[in-house]
C-alpha cells in the first residue's frame, strides 16, 4: 500500500506555478477562456453536478457538498486512480462555476 504524502505546512508558490505551466503546455492550452468542462472530459476525470452525483453515486450528499457549503469538492475514489468532482450547479453567476471547476483542477 502506498503511503500518503504529508500535506506541507506552507504552500510552495514556485512549485504551483511550475506545475500549472506544465499542465498548460501538456494540454496545449494557448487561448482564453479555458473551458474547464472540456478539460475534465479530455483528462477522463468524472464531473457531476450535485443532483447528477446523487443519482449516479447513490449518495444523499455526495462528497458532503451541501454539509460543508462548498461550491465543489474533488476526491479520488478509494482503491482506484479515478478522480471525481461534484459541483453545485445552482451557484450564480454561471461564470463562478467555471472558476470553481478551474480551482478544483488546480487541486488535482
Amino acid at each position: 500500500m502506498q503511503k500518503r504524502k504529508e500535506i506541507p505546512r506552507q504552500a510552495d508558490k514556485n512549485k504551483a506555478i511550475r506545475k500549472a505551466r506544465e499542465f498548460i503546455i501538456k494540454n496545449n492550452i494557448c487561448w482564453l477562456p479555458v473551458d474547464p468542462f472540456a478539460i475534465y472530459e479530455q483528462q477522463g476525470w468524472f464531473l457531476f453536478s450535485w443532483k447528477e452525483a446523487r443519482e449516479v453515486l447513490g449518495d444523499r450528499d455526495p462528497l458532503f457538498l451541501k454539509k460543508t457549503g462548498a461550491d465543489a469538492r474533488t476526491s479520488i475514489i478509494r482503491g482506484t486512480p479515478d478522480i471525481v468532482t461534484v459541483y453545485d450547479a445552482s451557484v450564480t453567476p454561471q461564470t463562478r462555476i467555471r472558476w470553481t471547476l478551474a480551482h478544483e483542477i488546480g487541486h488535482i
